[in-house]
């Protein structure tokens, strides 16, 4: 796969970066939609072995953020499906989603 290289996905719209800053993220998959406060989809795959699907970006009156795939539980409240293990991988993961967001934004309004 080519360094830095961008590919759309015509059918769907669906933009895939292959090389964001972080070097543990090979690829990442941005969906771009606008469902209320919903702005994006994301896919992301590390160390060219894991996807972590269902990553969304979403906005409040205080910016953007990155929320994790979650579930209902009984009790029906929502629970992570799959978390970082630390503050930091937390804050570098939602570093390079937000990043790759970003570049598709200008993308999207033209």
């Amino acid at each position: 796969m080519a360094k830095n290289k961008k590919q759309q996905n015509p059918e769907n719209g669906t933009a895939t970066t292959s090389q964001p800053q972080a070097a543990w993220v090979d690829n990442i998959r941005v969906h771009l939609t606008d469902q209320g406060n919903l702005k994006a989809l994301i896919s992301v795959r590390l160390f060219e072995a894991v996807y972590l699907t269902g990553l969304r970006v979403v906005s409040t009156n205080r910016g953007v953020f990155v929320a994790m795939p979650s579930r209902k539980t009984s009790a029906g409240e929502y629970q992570d499906i799959y978390f970082p293990a630390s503050k930091e991988w937390r804050d570098s993961l939602s570093a390079v989603v937000l990043e790759a967001y970003h570049k598709e934004m200008p993308q999207a309004a033209a």
